[in-house]
């Protein structure tokens, strides 16, 4: 399997599920001023989406683990 060349486009960091709104709207963007295609877009919201599942997680458990010392 070939490897795709590096996307360049501008992403701000994300770092909290309140950055994952931010982000989406810049590939939005990339797409609509041409630096990504659709398909690109696709697979960088599928990254994005799969990050913000990670970023869920990350925030429930621990709180589940404190509820469950309890």
């Amino acid at each position: 399997m070939s490897r795709s060349p590096p996307l360049q486009f501008k992403l701000s960091k994300v770092q909290s599920l309140t950055d994952v709104p931010k982000a989406a709207d810049a590939i939005l963007q990339a797409v609509s001023t041409g630096q990504l295609t659709p398909e690109e877009a696709e697979k960088v919201m599928k990254l994005l989406k799969e990050y913000r599942e990670i970023l869920i997680l990350a925030h429930i458990v621990p709180r589940l683990e404190i509820l469950e010392q309890r």
